[in-house]
């Protein structure tokens, strides 16, 4: 091998091990970074920042939570602006675990085999966006719409909507917290009156039993319990639902439900839901705690086709500012109540009224005529109160915290059925429930604003801007064509 021949093979020998170095290096520092890396939020807005109490729940983790994005934007206005944040915000939860919480990115759009096999893993629908929590087979499901008020103001005018608040680290970080805490909620619907039924099959259009599922999403148990039959209530409750009893309760019945109400040692949880047209004999079991469930049927006038005719679905329009209720009003939706009766709110009450009617509707008195008309001296004017809190507030003694009763009041049951479930009455009932089992959003994460940040600038400034945007790169494409020539030469 002559001298030339070998000075072109060892350059060609130094050229494929510098290019073999190179990819070791490309590859190495690749590896380095994907195994160990460091994450700072430098955004304006932090939305993805966790508090120091996320953090302190997450470094105590006893074993591995999973968290399962299962979500698609398409069609869902609340998914398309904050998906990216909550994407972000599910990788610090990942990022500080320090591999103790898994995160799961599933679109059905994308890969629908795996979508379909989480859906029926964790009881989901496929069109749902939701963060499903999992904790030993313990799960809690988070809505897309529980984790971001969205502001619709503008959209009736042309304009789009925006985030108002970003809620996902105070939702999720609770969801965590509630799932390694402890045992499972229990709840009791009350049986024996012709109640609706929460263990019927989903093809029986009049039970509860998609309510169920629903229920048991939010790691809660549920039951029923007859007070006669089984004698006086369970110890184990947590909260007890009546829903629209169609038969009167016997007065023993009545008795332990108000001797219930009056517990100090555990204080009670009561959810109350009657029907109108129906005599359960609680109708005035509130009383002492200022609610009485009106015998009326909450209607209003409409006009079809020229016709004007009484119309007996009501449509919560005004909301209170109440853990209940409070993303309704921000929300700018509207929850259908179905057929309804009103309630009265006694004066110097504790009561809160949480939802009422349009004053277009009145609490008619004459059930049965389809031509009645508002009777001032026997009807309800509206707005007609619909729904109802109780909170008898938390006292502290001595150091102790002792937490008083809390009760919900709907003058509506059948707004809850299979056939007429809908996402709204549907996040209505389950934040009464959270909020009457204390489950409420309430360790002091604060929500996230966006921040809005604009540039203005005169015209001089304007026109400076353009200019650099035109010359810089122009510079750039005249100093390389210079370059080129006196290679050339």
């Amino acid at each position: 091998m002559t001298q030339k021949n070998q000075s072109r093979w060892h350059l060609r020998m130094n050229q494929f091990i510098g290019i073999g170095l190179l990819v070791f290096i490309f590859f190495a520092v690749n590896y380095i970074g994907y195994k160990y890396y460091f994450r700072k939020d430098i955004s304006l807005n932090t939305y993805t920042q966790l508090s120091t109490q996320s953090l302190n729940v997450i470094s105590n983790l006893p074993a591995e939570v999973t968290l399962v994005n299962f979500a698609t934007p398409q069609g869902d206005i609340t998914a398309q602006l904050i998906m990216q944040d909550v994407v972000s915000i599910l990788g610090e939860y990942r990022y500080h675990s320090k591999n103790k919480i898994k995160v799961v990115r599933v679109d059905p759009f994308i890969n629908f085999d795996e979508a379909k096999r989480y859906a029926e893993l964790y009881k989901v629908s496929d069109q749902e966006n939701v963060i499903v929590v999992d904790y030993k087979g313990q799960k809690k499901i988070i809505a897309y719409n529980e984790l971001a008020d969205i502001d619709n103001s503008l959209v009736t005018v042309g304009g789009a909507a925006s985030v108002r608040t970003f809620k996902a680290e105070k939702a999720i970080t609770s969801a965590i917290q509630s799932l390694v805490g402890g045992k499972k909620s229990k709840v009791y619907f009350l049986s024996g009156h012709g109640e609706y039924d929460p263990l019927a099959s989903p093809d029986k259009k009049s039970g509860y039993s998609l309510l169920a599922d629903y229920i048991k999403r939010q790691n809660v148990e549920i039951a029923q319990w007859n007070l006669i039959s089984q004698g006086g209530l369970p110890e184990d409750m947590d909260l007890l639902i009546i829903a629209g009893p169609t038969t009167a309760l016997a007065p023993v019945e009545v008795e332990i439900i108000e001797q219930y109400l009056e517990r100090t040692d555990k204080p009670a949880r009561l959810m109350i839901m009657l029907d109108p047209k129906t005599q359960s004999g609680l109708e005035n079991i509130l009383k002492p705690y200022g609610i009485i469930f009106e015998n009326n049927l909450a209607v209003t006038k409409i006009s079809i086709m020229g016709q004007v005719r009484l119309y007996g679905e009501v449509l919560g329009e005004s909301f209170a500012r109440h853990p209940v209720t409070e993303w309704i009003g921000k929300g700018g939706v509207n929850v259908n109540f179905r057929s309804a009766r009103s309630l009265t709110i006694l004066k110097g009450s504790q009561a809160t009224p949480l939802v009422l009617s349009p004053k277009t509707y009145w609490g008619e008195t004459d059930i049965v005529n389809p031509l009645a008309e508002l009777d001032p001296e026997k009807d309800m004017a509206g707005p007609l109160v619909v729904a109802a809190a109780i909170d008898k507030g938390s006292l502290t003694d001595g150091g102790v915290k002792l937490t008083g009763a809390k009760i919900v009041a709907v003058g509506s049951a059948s707004y809850l059925i299979n056939q007429l479930l809908d996402v709204a009455p549907l996040d209505f009932f389950l934040n009464s429930m959270n909020w009457m089992l204390d489950k409420e959003q309430s360790m002091g994460i604060s929500a996230k604003q966006p921040q809005e940040f604009n540039v203005q600038l005169s015209d001089q400034q304007l026109q400076t801007s353009f200019l650099l945007l035109i010359s810089v790169p122009t510079l750039g494409l005249v100093l390389g064509l210079i370059i080129w020539f006196q290679r050339r030469k």
